[in-house]
């Protein structure tokens, strides 16, 4: 591994992980490997004195940990962050997609991943970055499970925290019988597609500090607004366009787009914060 070169301390101790920032590759390839770790991420040994609480990364609808994390775990790792991931929710069990079961079971799966990692870090708390579904199964884990006491912040980035989302695609579920076919295959979808599910969620807990990063081109949470949390004194809405005017970042590229990652970076550590590297953005 390259160690950083002209640094002292922890940083120059730190290995340098390599972040992947080809959306296609990594949704490509990661497809493959749903149980696998992005480079940087569930390294339980490690312990940081500039970002004492870990991060732990929520994956979306039919996604995983490994094909969502590629750039934002190891460039986390790099920076000096206790980054942790998984996968939640697969069918069938071990399968390459995720947050299909329903989304109780994502949450409680997040909830003991979250217990372990609290366990053999000796962290009090920590911070969970969810993306699409992912910022509802956090949503949960955090108002039903027990998480309010643990999550120090809640970053969401194209998380669908306020309302069913209106994309065509989902659409499909409002055919008549749809829904019972998909009782199966995706017990979740049922839940994901019920304007009832949001209403408890929109509500959030004043012990957590929660971030809403969202876009304008998001083409799968739609309203943009359901992408945003209500306003509250421990509430940041942030629209990616008001940094980035020309960015036409999409739902899944999201995840891969430096401007984005630079946000969710400033928003971990404000103290910290940098100048945001606006890119054209890929609108899918």
């Amino acid at each position: 591994m390259i160690v950083a070169a002209g640094l002292t301390g922890e940083a120059a101790a730190r290995p340098q992980y390599p972040v992947n920032y080809d959306l296609f590759s990594a949704f490509g390839g990661g497809s493959l490997a749903p149980n696998t770790p992005p480079p940087g991420a569930n390294r339980f040994a490690c312990r940081s004195a500039a970002h004492p609480r870990p991060v732990i990364l929520v994956h979306g609808f039919m996604a995983n940990q490994y094909n969502s994390w590629q750039a934002m775990a190891p460039r986390l790792a790099n920076e000096g962050y206790c980054v942790f991931t998984l996968t939640t929710g697969q069918l069938p069990p071990g399968g390459p997609f995720g947050n299909l079961n329903k989304m109780a079971v994502s949450a409680r799966q997040l909830s003991a991943f979250v217990d372990t990692v609290r366990a053999r870090t000796g962290a009090h708390q920590v911070d969970v970055i969810g993306h699409s579904l992912g910022g509802t199964v956090q949503s949960i884990y955090i108002k039903h499970y027990g998480g309010a006491a643990k999550v120090f912040r809640a970053i969401s980035v194209g998380g669908v925290v306020s309302g069913y989302p209106t994309v065509s695609g989902l659409a499909t579920v409002e055919i008549p019988g749809m829904r019972k076919l998909l009782e199966g295959p995706c017990p979740g979808c049922n839940e994901f597609a019920d304007p009832n599910t949001y209403i408890q969620l929109r509500k959030t807990d004043p012990r957590v500090r929660y971030v809403a990063i969202a876009s304008t081109h998001d083409e799968f949470v739609t309203p943009t607004q359901n992408a945003l949390l209500p306003p509250a004194p421990n509430v940041t809405n942030v629209l990616v366009q008001t940094a980035c005017p020309s960015s036409m970042v999409g739902h899944l590229a999201l995840l891969y787009d430096r401007g984005v990652i630079a946000m969710v970076l400033n928003h971990l550590d404000p103290d910290r914060a940098t100048a945001v590297p606006c890119q054209p953005g890929i609108p899918v």
